[in-house]
């Protein structure tokens, strides 16, 4: 998957709080534990759409009235170290989707580093995070969690086993309905473990050599927004 910036926004360094109406789109560089360095661009809106050269995002400076959008609502933006925190990720004007896939990855804000996050995912409450479910299948009148809870924290067990410290990931098949309403897809549980800013996002997940997030009855890449969020930890 490629990620480009749009026309006309080259770097933009605001840092501003979410829903403020301006977005940042900034090109940083961050080292992994062996040394290696790699520039990347943190951006708090992405477009995610199908293209010839395949499903691509496009850092964007803002989100489109009305355009289908998945977006990380942590329940603060403002947590002490030590503290823990739900993070729901909800879908508004959903176009109707059949399949998923999703990776959640978040990120320090101050060194940049792959090594070390203020954050960290753990496992939740079950019955809390199901709690949260406010999608509907297109024939039903009950509302489910699109990811189970036991699932989510199976896949933050999992990245923590295989030593993936900036993301897990979902995927799967949404049943044989479509889910067309808007609402919590899932909630996960992060923890503050040092002082600093973080910034958590929802992007396109790797199934079979290829990206996408959501796709039709006819399994075509659906075009969508993402919107992270961004959390202080004060010691």
């Amino acid at each position: 998957m490629n990620i480009k910036k749009a026309v006309g926004i080259g770097l933009i360094t605001a840092v501003t709080a979410l829903n403020s109406g301006v977005y940042f789109a900034e090109e940083i560089t961050i080292t992994d534990s062996a040394g290696n360095s790699k520039k990347i661009e943190i951006t708090e809106v992405m477009q995610y759409q199908e293209l010839t050269s395949g499903f691509e995002g496009m850092c964007v400076s803002e989100l489109p009235e009305d355009a289908p959008c998945i977006k990380v609502i942590p329940s603060k933006n403002s947590v002490k170290v030590g503290e823990e925190f739900y993070v729901d990720f909800v879908i508004s004007n959903n176009p109707g989707f059949k399949d998923y896939s999703f990776e959640v990855s978040y990120l320090d804000l101050d060194s940049y580093s792959q090594v070390t996050y203020p954050i960290i995912p753990v496992k939740g409450d079950e019955e809390e995070m199901n709690s949260a479910a406010e999608v509907l299948l297109k024939n039903s009148e009950k509302r489910i969690p699109l990811i189970d809870a036991k699932l989510v924290n199976d896949g933050i067990s999992k990245s923590i086993k295989n030593k993936k410290i900036n993301g897990f990931e979902f995927k799967g098949k949404v049943t044989s309905e479509i889910v067309n309403s808007d609402g919590t897809l899932f909630r996960a549980k992060f923890k503050a473990v040092k002082a600093g800013k973080a910034a958590i996002r929802i992007e396109p997940g790797f199934i079979n050599r290829e990206f996408y997030m959501i796709r039709d009855s006819n399994f075509k890449n659906v075009p969508i927004y993402s919107q992270g969020a961004r959390i202080t930890i004060e010691q």
